[in-house]
């Protein structure tokens, strides 16, 4: 079981996307994403820079985000790729 902490968002920091809560929104700032592959199927599904997303559900190693309007499933592993700066 992966331990949580709130992330305070007054503290302007950026954080991995798995490191918020569920309800917790934010902006996307970069995807670390090393392959190519992974970055473009990212961006067809809308996750890039300067898109809001928000934290639906989260279990365990899977997460389910909102991110331009739509609902999609992404893993843990995608989920420390993606670099977001929580909403104030």
């Amino acid at each position: 079981m992966m331990l949580r902490t709130t992330i305070n968002p007054k503290q302007n920091l950026i954080v991995p996307l798995y490191k918020l809560d569920v309800g917790q929104t934010g902006e996307i700032v970069a995807i670390t994403a090393i392959k190519e592959q992974t970055q473009h199927e990212l961006s067809v599904l809308g996750v890039m820079p300067k898109v809001e997303v928000t934290i639906l559900a989260n279990h365990q190693s899977h997460f389910i985000i909102k991110v331009g309007g739509k609902i999609i499933g992404i893993d843990q592993e995608i989920a420390s790729e993606i670099i977001i700066r929580p909403k104030r």
